[in-house]
């Protein structure tokens, strides 16, 4: 019989809030992988959806516009990922 390797994942159901700042994003993010890990998660899946609350972060008009927001959040990408990673 082969030994199993087994990994414990947790996956968000995560709510869409109007995130004032990228320090309120960071927050986030951070207390979301806390909270998994200290229940033994090893990795996280998060929606890819979660990212379009950074829209906001520009402005509610920002938010509501489609093409707007997918810019406003094209321009966090690289400081979003790292901040995953």
């Amino acid at each position: 019989m082969s030994a199993r390797n087994t990994i414990k994942v947790a996956t968000a159901q995560y709510p869409i809030d109007q995130l004032q700042t990228m320090d309120a994003a960071r927050d986030k993010i951070a207390r979301w992988v806390a909270d998994a890990a200290s229940q033994g998660a090893e990795l996280m899946v998060f929606p890819e959806y979660g990212a379009m609350e950074l829209s906001a972060i520009r402005g509610l008009q920002v938010a509501a516009d489609v093409p707007a927001s997918l810019d406003a959040v094209a321009e966090t990408r690289g400081e979003i990922d790292a901040l995953h990673a």
